[in-house]
C-alpha cells in the first residue's frame, strides 16, 4: 500500500511535465490530420451524402474510387473552404487518394 508521504511529488511533476513536452513535439510534426469532429467515424458516416459528392466533383480521379472505407478514410481529411462552402483535400492527401484509385481500378 502506498503512501503520500513516500511519493515524491517534485519527481512526478517533472516527469509528467516531460511526457507532456515530448507529446507537443510530435503532435506538431503531424502533416495530416483527421477532421472527423466531436460525431467522430459514425457522425462522418452521416455526412457521406453530402460530403463525397463534394469531393468527387472537385476531383474527378476519385470516381473511380469503389471502396467504402476508402472513402471514408478520404473524406475525414477533408475540410471546408471557407471561401467556397466546398470540401476539399491537401494536396498530399489528394495524392494519396489518386493511389487508392490506382489501387483499385482494374
Amino acid at each position: 500500500m502506498c503512501k503520500f508521504e513516500d511519493i515524491d511529488f517534485d519527481d512526478l511533476w517533472l516527469e509528467t511535465k516531460a511526457k507532456r513536452t515530448k507529446a507537443k513535439a510530435s503532435s506538431a510534426k503531424r502533416k495530416h490530420v483527421l477532421r472527423l469532429g466531436r460525431g467522430g467515424w459514425s457522425g462522418l458516416k452521416r455526412k457521406k451524402g453530402f460530403i463525397w459528392p463534394q469531393l468527387e466533383s472537385s476531383y474527378e480521379e476519385l470516381k473511380g474510387l469503389q471502396n467504402p472505407r476508402s472513402k471514408l478514410y478520404l473524406m475525414g481529411y477533408a475540410k471546408i473552404n471557407k471561401e467556397t462552402k466546398m470540401y476539399e483535400l491537401d494536396d498530399d492527401t489528394f495524392q494519396k487518394g489518386g493511389a487508392l484509385v490506382n489501387d483499385y481500378v482494374i
